[in-house]
C-alpha cells in the first residue's frame, strides 16, 4: 500500500466462530430454498448431475423436452453449460437417491432427489460468505468489520436470493472469492506465496469449470500477483504458479469441450439466439441495462453497492492493489456481459450474470464499516438506509418465485412480437420488463408478496379481484390487466410445495424445516458469542503495498 498504512488483523476468528458461521448460513439458506424443479438452467445442471451418477457420463442418450441439448460427436446429447455445477450436485444427487422414501410414488421420489441435489447451492453459498469473511480478515480489517460486511453480503445482496435456486452463479461467486482470498494471502504473507498462488489458480479454474468466461479474470489476477511487494522475482514466481494451476483447469475445459462438441474451442452455444446475436450487442445498451435500467440494474437489486462505490476512494487509499483487483475484475465482467445478447440473464432475479463478482464489489464496504462511528450523522443514516433497503429487496426476491411474475408480464406481449416466427428475430422479447419502470420486477414482487401475505386463504376469484385493483403497470396500461394474477401470489419455499403436492411429505418436511430454523438460530447465537468472547491479538503492521 501507499498512502494510508493499514494494520493487519488477520487473527481473532476462532474455529468455533467459523464453523458456527458456516452452519448458520447453510441452515438459513437451506430453510428458504425453493427446492422445487424448474425449467431452464437449473434443470439442465440437474439432468447432467443425474447422468453423471446414473450413467457415469456427461451426455444423455436422448434429447430433453425441458432443456436444450446439443448433439455430440459420439451420438449423445450434451448441455452447453459448464460442468462445474453438475459436478457439485452429483454427490448430493447420490445422497438424495439413497434417502428417497421408497414407499412414495415415483414422481415424489424424483422431486425429493432434486431437492437434495439443489441443497448443494445453500452449502456453496454459505462457503462463499465464509471465504469473503476470511478475505476481509486477510486484508486487515479486523473481525468486527469483516463479520458485519459478511452479513451485508449474505443478507443485503443477490447472494441471498440466488442461494435458493439451482443456478451456477453462487458456485462461481464462491470460487472467485476463494481465488481472491488465496491471491491476497500469496501477496501478503511470506513463505506461502507459491502454494497460495497455486490455490488461487485452482479456485479460478473451478470457477471456469462452472462457466468458462471466468478465465477472463486470469490476466487480472496474474497482474495482481506479479506486482507484489518485495523482490520482483517473488512476484513472478507467484504469478507463474497461479497461471500454471489455472492452466490445468483450462486444459480440462478444452478436453471436455472436445468430448462434448467435437472441438476444444466449441462451447455449445451454436443455436438459437446464441448463434444469431452472440456478443453483438452494443456495449452501451448492455451497460445501461446492467447499471441503470429499472428492470436489471445491479444497484436496484443491491442498493448497498452504491455505498461500496462511495467508499471506493477510501478502499483505494488503504488497499491499492486490491482496489485494482476489485474494479478491474468488475469492469471486465460488466463489459463482457454487456455485449452478450442475454446480458439480463433471464429468466432470473436481477442481473444474474453479475452475481459472481458481487462479493468483490462489496469489499470497499470494509473501510466504511470499520470507520462507521466516525461518519457524519447524514452518512450514517444514508448507509443504514441503503442496507435496510437492500435487505428488503432480497426479501422480495426470496419469497416470491421470479418465474411467476415474468409469466404474468409475458402474457401481455404486443401482437408484433407474437407474430415473429420462433421469436428468434428479436433479441430481447422482455423490453417492458427490462426497461419500463412500471413493469419492474421489484415493484412486481412487492405486489405479489403483499397479496400473498395479506390475502392468503381467500378464494381465487376474490384474490384475483383484489390484485386487479393495484397491479404495477395499471398507470401505464390500465386496459391490460394481468390475465391470471391469483396463480402468482404465493410463498415459494420447499416446505410449502412438498406438502401441497405430496401430502405424505409432511412427515419429513415439517421436522426438517424446524431443525433448520433451530440450527440457524443456535449457530447465529454461537457465532455472536464467539465474537464477544474472542481474544484481541496484537498484530504487526502490514508491509507497504505498491
Amino acid at each position: 500500500m501507499s498512502g494510508v498504512t493499514l494494520k493487519q488483523n488477520r487473527g481473532g476468528a476462532s474455529r468455533l466462530f467459523l464453523a458456527a458461521f458456516f452452519i448458520f448460513w447453510t441452515a438459513l439458506y437451506a430453510s428458504i430454498a425453493r427446492g422445487w424443479l424448474p425449467n431452464g438452467d437449473p434443470a439442465a445442471y440437474f439432468l447432467v448431475a443425474a447422468s453423471i451418477v446414473e450413467n457415469r457420463s456427461l451426455g444423455m442418450s436422448e434429447k430433453s423436452p425441458v432443456v436444450p441439448l446439443e448433439p455430440g460427436p459420439d451420438g449423445k446429447f450434451y448441455s452447453k453449460f459448464g460442468v462445474g455445477q453438475s459436478l457439485l450436485e452429483a454427490p448430493f444427487y447420490a445422497v438424495g437417491k439413497a434417502l428417497a422414501p421408497r414407499e412414495a410414488e415415483p414422481v415424489h421420489r424424483f422431486y425429493f432427489v432434486y431437492f437434495v441435489s439443489v441443497m448443494s447451492v445453500p452449502v456453496i453459498s454459505a462457503m462463499g460468505i465464509v471465504l469473503f469473511f476470511l478475505l476481509a480478515l486477510e486484508l486487515g480489517y479486523g473481525v468486527k468489520a469483516s463479520a458485519v460486511c459478511a452479513f451485508l453480503l449474505g443478507l443485503a445482496t443477490m447472494m441471498m436470493p440466488y442461494a435458493r435456486f439451482g443456478f451456477s452463479e453462487p458456485l462461481q461467486a464462491c470460487m472467485i472469492t476463494g481465488c481472491a482470498l488465496f491471491a491476497a494471502r500469496a501477496r501478503g504473507r511470506e513463505g506461502v506465496g507459491a502454494w497460495a498462488a497455486a490455490a488461487a489458480g485452482a479456485f479460478i479454474g473451478a470457477a471456469a469449470l462452472a462457466k468458462s468466461a471466468n478465465l477472463l479474470f486470469v490476466p487480472i489476477l496474474a497482474l495482481y500477483l506479479l506486482f507484489s511487494a518485495g523482490p520482483r522475482r517473488a512476484g513472478f514466481m507467484r504469478a507463474a504458479a497461479f497461471c500454471a494451476s489455472a492452466s490445468v483447469f483450462a486444459a480440462v475445459i478444452l478436453f471436455l469441450n472436445d468430448i462434448r462438441f467435437g472441438s476444444p474451442f466449441a462451447l455449445g452455444y451454436g443455436a438459437g439466439r446464441d448463434a444469431a446475436f452472440g456478443f453483438n450487442v452494443s456495449a452501451l445498451s448492455g451497460l445501461y441495462g446492467l447499471l441503470f435500467s429499472p428492470g436489471k440494474s445491479v444497484f436496484l437489486y443491491a442498493p448497498v453497492l452504491l455505498a461500496s462505490v462511495a467508499a471506493a476512494g477510501a478502499f483505494h487509499r488503504e488497499r491499492r492493489a486490491e482496489s485494482f483487483l476489485v474494479w478491474a475484475a468488475s469492469a471486465a465482467a460488466f463489459l463482457l456481459y454487456s455485449r452478450w445478447w442475454a446480458w439480463h440473464g433471464d429468466w432470473a432475479w436481477g442481473p444474474r450474470l453479475i452475481v459472481p463478482v458481487v462479493p468483490l464489489m462489496a469489499l470497499p464496504l470494509l473501510p466504511l464499516v470499520r470507520g462507521f462511528s466516525a461518519l457524519r450523522p447524514a452518512a450514517k443514516t444514508s448507509f443504514a438506509a441503503l442496507a435496510a433497503l437492500s435487505f428488503f429487496i432480497q426479501i422480495l426476491g426470496s419469497t416470491v418465485n421470479f418465474h411467476e411474475y415474468i409469466l404474468q408480464t409475458r402474457m401481455l406481449e404486443p401482437r408484433w412480437m407474437k407474430e415473429i416466427p420462433a421469436r428468434e428475430g428479436i433479441r430481447d422479447e422482455m423490453l417492458a420488463l427490462h426497461f419500463a419502470p412500471d413493469f419492474s420486477p421489484v415493484a412486481g414482487h412487492w405486489w405479489l408478496l403483499k397479496h400473498a401475505a395479506l390475502d392468503r386463504g381467500l378464494p381465487a376469484d376474490e384474490l384475483r379481484e383484489r390484485m386487479l385493483k393495484d397491479f404495477p403497470w395499471r398507470g401505464l396500461m390500465a386496459y391490460a390487466p394481468p390475465p391470471r394474477p391469483e396463480t402468482a401470489a404465493g410463498f415459494d419455499y420447499w416446505w410449502l410445495h412438498f406438502p401441497r403436492f405430496f401430502p405424505a411429505s409432511a412427515d419429513w418436511t415439517r421436522p426438517l424445516f424446524a431443525f433448520l430454523a433451530a440450527t440457524a438460530t443456535a449457530a447465529l447465537a454461537v457465532s455472536l458469542l464467539a465474537l464477544l468472547l474472542r481474544r484481541k491479538p496484537s498484530a504487526p503492521e502490514a508491509p507497504p503495498d505498491e
